[in-house]
This record gives structure tokens, C-alpha cells and sequence, in this order.
């Protein structure tokens, strides 16, 4: 559910050029598939504004049972193939 208010918000303060958080993904490359998102409303109001690149963070998850933690240069790597191909 998309909170108009909240995108309209969004907007204004990009438009103002205030600061806003950056969005974050939880990419799963075992299973090869995003399991967590947020920032669908800042991803909309910077489309709605025509601004093309938002700046984004990406937890990795590449291991079995043991949660997020830093990744090896292999481990980006493979997260950005899958991440090329879920687009």
C-alpha cells in the first residue's frame, strides 16, 4: 500500500534537496532472490521526480544460518549478478 502523503513528503524534502535515507536491500544469493526491501516510497517520489539514481544498501546473506555479516569480494560479486538478473 502506497502512502500518498507520505510520497508527496518525499518529494518536497528531495526537491529541497534535503537529506533523505538511503534505500536498502537484503539479497539472498543462495537462493538467488531479494528477501527484504525498504524504500518504496523514496523509490517512487525520486521516479515521480524524474531522478534516476538513489543511492542504495545492500545487505548480502550468502552463508547458511549465519545472518547478514560483511561479504568477501566473491560474495558481491554473485550478488550482482543476481541482482542484474531480477531486474
Amino acid at each position: 500500500v502506497i502512502d500518498e502523503g507520505s510520497v508527496r513528503s518525499l518529494m518536497a524534502r528531495m526537491e529541497a534537496e534535503q537529506e533523505i535515507d538511503p534505500l536498502f536491500l537484503d539479497v539472498d544469493t543462495i537462493n538467488r532472490k531479494i528477501v527484504g526491501h525498504e524504500g518504496r516510497h523514496r523509490a517512487l517520489a525520486a521516479m515521480r521526480l524524474g531522478i534516476e539514481t538513489l543511492p542504495v544498501i545492500v545487505f548480502i546473506y550468502s552463508r547458511p544460518h549465519e545472518g547478514y555479516m560483511d561479504a568477501t569480494p566473491t560474495e558481491i560479486a554473485k550478488a550482482k549478478r543476481v541482482l542484474g538478473e531480477l531486474r
